[in-house]
């Protein structure tokens, strides 16, 4: 009975000779992250706090009767979980409005990327850019990539020319706002909504 066999059979065989043992080829791995190259030469900085988001009056007395006719509903009907549910709800919601957000951005284009509040995207990440329908302090700049997709760029009216010629010299201008799906449901509806507090 060979006992060799069986515990090479068996995998269990220390091996006797080193030079056997061929140790796999390791490949240097290339960054998953862009980096910032030479020469790095800043062309233009600013800082600006976006504006905070605002819901009207004649929207949030609406859901407040809602809320409130529901509760009755619910109160008549002795649902009390999804009676807390809505009230969590309104109490979440309430909660996300006031909370207001005064961070400042700050955005550096450089000659080889644009760093937007300190995360950078070299020029050949991104592919376009162009000013959101509808607004005159907001430049929208595509990336090649699916994220982060659409980096949202607020300015200051006296910077705009300077940025823009910029912007141009590196990536493409788009004249148009090339809307997504969502996009052309908001732009569909919007004029048919009277969302301000005028009366």
């Amino acid at each position: 009975m060979d006992f060799k066999k069986i515990t090479d059979y068996l995998n269990l065989t220390t091996p006797y000779k080193e030079e056997n043992i061929v140790e796999p080829e390791v490949k240097p791995q290339e960054p998953k992250f862009y980096t910032k190259q030479e020469p790095l030469e800043e062309l233009i900085q600013w800082k600006i706090t976006p504006p905070s988001f605002k819901i009207s009056k004649k929207i949030l007395r609406s859901g407040f009767v809602f809320i409130f006719l529901f509760g009755i509903f619910l109160v008549l009907a002795q649902d009390w979980v999804f009676l807390l549910v809505l009230l969590g709800f309104a109490f979440l919601v309430n909660l996300l409005l006031n909370n207001k957000d005064n961070r400042e951005i700050k955005y550096i284009i450089y000659n080889n990327g644009f760093d937007y509040g300190g995360t950078f995207y070299t020029w050949e990440q991104l592919s376009q850019f162009f000013y959101y329908e509808g607004t005159s302090d907001l430049i929208v700049i595509e990336s090649k990539d699916v994220l982060p997709g659409r980096i949202y760029v607020y300015f200051k009216e006296s910077d705009k020319e300077e940025i823009d010629s910029i912007l141009n010299k590196y990536i493409s201008k788009n004249l148009n706002h090339p809307k997504d799906f969502y996009e052309y449901i908001i732009f569909k509806v919007k004029p048919y909504l009277n969302l301000s507090d005028e009366k």
